[in-house]
């Protein structure tokens, strides 16, 4: 992907060592940032990975995230209080949050691996390794950014099995 309408984007690309894993092996994922001539971006980006079925349930929940920032603005000003909300019944006033947590017994869950903040090295590069579990398609979620605001994002899906249903 180029720059659009001017603005700075990144290519996130990642490779898996295997095509689907099973369930209890480690998982190893490389991600590499380039800009829109494809040289290596030194950057951070996130790494959530979750049950695809999560997705499927809200169609849509993962907004572009150039789009988040670079989107046009109207000229204008705002003379208000940035307080506002809080005295509109939004603040601490409310309650809730604290005490007596219960546990609805085990379960597991639907995220397999979250991390928001991994670097790259000077060649855009990063290895991250982590378990696997389950029984299902996960999608996992990237999104990128260099100290010049070059974004990008990147959604692939990482397949598990239990042992023998390969």
């Amino acid at each position: 992907a180029g720059a659009a309408a001017g603005r700075p984007v990144m290519t996130i690309d990642v490779t898996s060592d295997k095509p689907q894993y099973v369930s209890g092996e480690k998982a190893t994922l490389k991600i590499r940032l380039t800009n829109s001539q494809g040289e290596p971006l030194a950057g951070e980006f996130s790494l959530g990975i979750v049950d695809k079925a999560v997705y499927a349930l809200r169609k849509g929940s993962i907004p572009p995230m150039h789009s988040s920032f670079y989107y046009y603005r109207s000229r204008a000003t705002n003379n208000s209080s940035s307080m506002t909300y809080i005295t509109a019944g939004y603040g601490a006033e409310m309650g809730g949050g604290g005490g007596g947590g219960t546990s609805m017994g085990p379960k597991e869950s639907d995220l397999l691996y979250w991390d928001p903040f991994i670097e790259t090295d000077e060649n855009g590069e990063a290895e991250i390794t982590f378990p696997v579990s389950g029984n299902t398609i996960y999608q996992a979620v990237i999104f990128g950014a260099t100290n010049n605001t070059e974004l990008g994002q990147k959604e692939f899906d990482l397949v598990v099995r239990k042992a023998g249903q390969e």
